[in-house]
């Protein structure tokens, strides 16, 4: 299997965040700062299992993308979700999807496409899970092995690879609103 998507409902919660406390004979700990961590990464963790069973795990490396829904409040401070940061949510998610045996290890997530926005209903809060098998090609633009481009290298083949990847990513899902990867790529040379 090369791809899986998964929804998991409720509230997302982030990870990461550590509260200090101390115990009654004086030595110290850490706890979670948010009390709803651990339940919202055994959630993930069960739809994760769900996903493996019905379509099996997936080889890495990892390409995930996440769309949170979040919970929007009466009056908002902006237009977009501020609660919580991004970074701890996508974080919760790992942690989630490997608990639950749909990837092999987080360290193995090489490219994350995230976003969260506000819930369009009340109850409408979650995720979003996309992870598929991730490509070895690199990103347009990145050296490789530090060497920028390698020798031999020309435009036209830096055209021809980030075409590859363009196509790749359209088939992963990403659309017109993507980012030109041959623009963006070919700025190097420019």
């Amino acid at each position: 299997m090369t791809s899986v998507t998964l929804t998991v409902r409720g509230t997302p919660a982030p990870k990461g965040s550590r509260t200090l406390g101390k115990r009654r004979d004086g030595s110290t700990f850490t706890r979670p700062a948010s009390n709803a961590e651990h339940r919202w990464v055994e959630a993930v963790a069960l739809e994760a299992m769900a996903a493996r069973t019905r379509a099996g795990a997936i080889e890495p490396p990892y390409a995930v993308v996440l769309d949170f829904a979040m919970r929007r409040p009466a009056r908002p401070a902006h237009d977009w979700p501020t609660r919580a940061d991004l970074d701890k949510l996508i974080r919760a998610v790992l942690d989630g999807l490997t608990r639950g045996g749909l990837i092999e290890d987080d360290r193995h997530v090489v490219r994350v496409d995230a976003a969260k926005w506000w819930a369009g209903e009340p109850g409408g809060e979650g995720v979003v899970v996309t992870v598929s098998r991730a490509s070895t090609i690199r990103p347009a633009g990145l050296p490789v092995d530090g060497n920028d481009p390698p020798p031999g290298w020309s435009a036209d083949d830096e055209r021809d690879r980030i075409r590859d990847v363009e196509h790749e990513r359209s088939s992963e899902g990403y659309g017109a609103d993507s980012p030109d990867p041959y623009e963006a790529g070919m700025e190097r040379y420019r």
